[in-house]
C-alpha cells in the first residue's frame, strides 16, 4: 500500500489547504466549512489512529461509532477555481518579492543616500493577449511548440524557431522561453499552451484587491490593462503573469 502517498495527500496537503484558507480568510473562517474539514480529516486518519479519531468523532456530536461511518466521497473538481486560486497566490507572492526588491538600495553603488522610500501605490497591469506572451516571439513559440511539446526535443524546437525570419531579432530570448514553456507543461500539462486564460484575470484581482492592499500595507492598488501602459510594460506583460509598478504619491497620514 502507498502509505507515504496517503500521508502526503490525506494529511499534509490537506492541512496546507486549510492553512492557506485561514490566511486568506481575513474576515474569519466559515464555521460549517471548518467542521467539515475536521470531519473529513478525522475519517481519513481513523484507520491509523482509531482511538483518537473515535474521541474526536464524539466531540463532533456523532452518535454512532466512526468505524461505522462511510469513507469521504470527493465531489466534482472545479479546475478553473483551482487555477484561479493558484494564480492569486502566485500574484501575491510575486508582489511581495517585487516590493522587497523595490525597497533594496542599488547594489555596487557607494552612496550616502537613504534607502528608497516605501511606495504608497501600485498599479497591476494585466494583458488580454495570448497566455504565454503578448510579443511576436511568444505567439510564434506557442504555435510551434504545440505539436512538438510531447516530444520535448529542444534541438528540434530551436531549429524550427530559428528558421522563422520573424524571430531573427529576438533569438536570444527564444531558448529561455522554450525552456520555461517545457517546465510549465511538465508541471501543469499541455493546457498551459492554450491561448486564453480560463478565468477573468482582472475580475479575480479586483475581487481580492482589498486583501492584496492590506497584505502589502499600501494605500491603494489599481488594476489596468497593459494596453494602457508604456511599450516596455506591454512587451513584458502577458496573461497569467501580470506586471506591477510601484510608486510613491504625496499624502498626509491621518491617525
Amino acid at each position: 500500500m502507498m502509505f507515504k502517498e496517503a500521508l502526503k495527500t490525506g494529511f499534509f496537503e490537506f492541512q496546507a489547504v486549510k492553512d492557506k484558507y485561514r490566511e486568506l480568510a481575513i474576515e474569519g473562517m466559515h464555521r460549517e466549512l471548518v467542521f467539515q474539514f475536521i470531519e473529513v480529516q478525522t475519517l481519513l486518519l481513523a484507520p491509523f489512529c482509531p482511538h483518537l479519531c473515535e474521541h474526536i468523532w464524539t466531540l463532533l456530536g456523532k452518535s454512532d461509532s466512526i468505524m461505522n461511518a462511510s469513507w469521504p466521497v470527493a465531489g466534482p473538481v472545479d479546475e478553473i477555481l483551482i487555477c484561479s486560486s493558484q494564480y492569486l497566490m502566485e500574484v501575491a507572492h510575486d508582489l511581495r518579492l517585487r516590493l522587497k526588491n523595490y525597497m533594496m538600495p542599488d547594489k555596487g553603488k557607494k552612496t550616502d543616500k537613504q534607502p528608497p522610500q516605501r511606495p504608497s501605490h501600485c498599479t497591476i497591469y494585466v494583458s488580454k493577449t495570448t497566455l504565454l506572451g503578448s510579443t511576436l516571439l511568444c505567439q510564434f513559440c506557442v504555435t510551434t511548440l504545440r505539436p512538438t511539446v510531447e516530444d520535448c526535443l529542444i534541438t528540434v524546437i530551436a531549429s524550427e524557431l530559428g528558421n522563422m525570419p520573424e524571430l531573427k531579432k529576438c533569438m536570444k530570448k527564444v531558448m529561455p522561453f522554450v525552456a520555461m514553456v517545457k517546465e510549465n507543461v511538465e508541471k501543469m500539462g499541455p493546457r498551459v499552451l492554450d491561448l486564453q486564460l480560463e478565468f477573468d484575470e482582472q475580475a479575480m484581482l479586483m475581487e481580492n484587491i482589498v486583501d492584496l492592499t492590506n497584505s502589502l500595507e499600501l494605500e491603494h492598488i489599481e488594476v489596468k490593462f497593459a494596453s494602457e501602459a508604456e511599450d516596455k510594460v506591454r512587451e513584458d506583460c502577458c496573461p497569467g503573469k501580470p506586471l506591477d509598478v510601484f510608486r510613491m504619491e504625496p499624502g498626509v497620514p491621518v491617525f
